[in-house]
């Protein structure tokens, strides 16, 4: 069966799906947290660094800045 779900933000509280018209269900509480927003940013490096990074990056299979991120991230 399929039904029509409806989620919603309230302030200060976390995100909330609702079922409207659906007798004898159950509802719950759904977290989402929706992604930052995708900045473009300018850094001043060596060229050998640059080359070292994309190096690696490219034997992670991942881009400069997915490579970065995952480093930059990492605990």
């Amino acid at each position: 069966m399929d039904y029509i779900a409806i989620i919603h933000k309230d302030p200060d509280s976390g995100y909330g799906v609702s079922f409207p018209d659906f007798q004898d269900g159950v509802a719950f509480l759904v977290h989402f947290t929706p992604p930052d927003k995708t900045v473009r940013v300018n850094i001043t490096l060596h060229e050998s660094d640059l080359a070292l990074i994309d190096a690696a990056a490219k034997a992670s299979g991942l881009s400069r800045s997915a490579y970065l991120v995952e480093k930059g991230t990492a605990r």
